[in-house]
């Protein structure tokens, strides 16, 4: 994900604004009159009813790319909370935080299953025998008459502790 700069004065502006408010920087009066409320553009809806999505899978794989400006408010959160629940009905707020978590599982579910193909493919390829090519198989007879003669060398001090099989070839005891 692109993120930017968090040493920047821009981002941290952005983090105090997201923090404080934008209007940290007011006097007390200036901000009462300034008060957000829950149905205000900037207030994050889904923060209304007890989600922040962009913080679920933050520092994951997972992690919602997106900037995201909207503003936590403790106050409109209070406002919209003191609402008996058939004036909650009357806004899509928790209908679309219903729709953007089964969003968020169901791209999810695409991911574990994708990742479990990949498993189970390079757990197919890894038992099965790799094929040579010819080049290799060529190699590869041309050690292994290298390699019986290091093994017949080998055998006069091992002999005494080998036997033979019916087939023929020589196991260790």
């Amino acid at each position: 994900s692109t993120q930017a700069d968090p040493f920047t004065m821009d981002a941290q502006r952005a983090l105090l604004d997201q923090l404080m408010g934008k209007e940290r920087n007011a006097s007390f009066e200036e901000r009462e009159k300034m008060q957000r409320h829950f149905w205000d553009d900037d207030v994050c809806k889904h923060f209304l009813v007890g989600i922040r999505p962009h913080e679920l899978f933050k520092n994951t794989k997972s992690e919602i790319p997106e900037v995201y400006e909207k503003v936590y408010d403790l106050r409109a959160k209070d406002e919209w909370e003191a609402l008996p629940q058939e004036q909650k009905d009357k806004y899509p707020y928790q209908w679309d935080t219903l729709d953007l978590l089964r969003r968020l599982i169901d791209d999810c579910d695409r991911k574990i299953v994708k990742l479990k193909e990949r498993i189970a493919m390079e757990q197919k390829a890894k038992n099965e025998p790799k094929k040579l090519t010819e080049e290799e198989a060529k190699k590869v007879g041309r050690n292994s008459g290298g390699n019986r003669e290091f093994k017949q060398e080998g055998r006069g001090a091992r002999g005494a502790r080998r036997r033979r099989t019916s087939s023929g070839t020589f196991n260790p005891c």
